[in-house]
């Protein structure tokens, strides 16, 4: 969560259209309808506020915690991404992509906030040194109680697949995430080019003591 006003600096750009109706909370969350989009190109970000999920990340692949080092304090954030659409308590989680100098994430996957249940995959690539380390992850459980583990499922040949391994290899995941949030609508594309490392070999699960 971000605890400052300075955690985040850029102009962001949201797309809402959202209806859900009910007498309680859970009633409404059930209706919920819709879809909605977050959209920021070229701003800044203090990676700190990601600490606990690095940390998370390094400790259950059994890597030095020390390498946290290499991933806080200021970043630069090419784009912030993210893009949901909901059908009667039904939540797709179309995109989310987090593109700065320190670090990338991509995840897609779902919500049903009637049984309330999540199931998200996140593919974040720490930026350590020249290089990337991508790490999956895998958020599900209840939204009250949802767990970070190691994703152990095989690639599948999904866009979004695809898609995280181009970006990890050099590609832009920042154009069609923008797209997706905005609905379409054309926007603004961050002014630098994507960052183009040499991969680390994806990390065994493992224990840090």
């Amino acid at each position: 969560a971000l605890q400052r006003a300075e955690d985040i600096v850029g102009t962001v750009a949201a797309s809402v259209d959202i209806t859900a109706a009910g007498r309680d909370p859970h009633g409404i969350a059930s209706s919920l309808s819709g879809r909605f989009g977050l959209a920021l190109v070229d701003g800044e970000l203090n990676t700190t506020i990601f600490n606990q999920y690095i940390f998370a990340a390094l400790r259950l692949t059994g890597l030095p915690l020390s390498l946290m080092q290499s991933a806080t304090g200021a970043s630069r954030m090419r784009c912030f991404a993210a893009a949901m659409t909901a059908d009667r308590g039904k939540v797709e989680v179309q995109t989310v992509v987090l593109d700065t100098n320190r670090l990338l994430i991509q995840a897609e996957g779902g919500m049903q906030t009637e049984a309330e249940q999540i199931d998200i995959r996140i593919r974040p690539q720490l930026r350590l040194l020249g290089q990337g380390l991508a790490v999956p992850m895998l958020l599900d459980g209840s939204l009250m109680d949802a767990r970070l583990l190691i994703d152990n499922r095989p690639p599948t040949t999904t866009p979004f697949d695809a898609g995280v391994t181009a970006a990890q290899r050099g590609g832009d995941a920042c154009p069609d995430a923008l797209a997706l949030a905005r609905f379409g609508v054309a926007g603004a594309l961050p002014r630098s080019p994507p960052i183009k490392l040499d991969p680390m070999p994806t990390p065994k699960p493992g224990t840090n003591g």
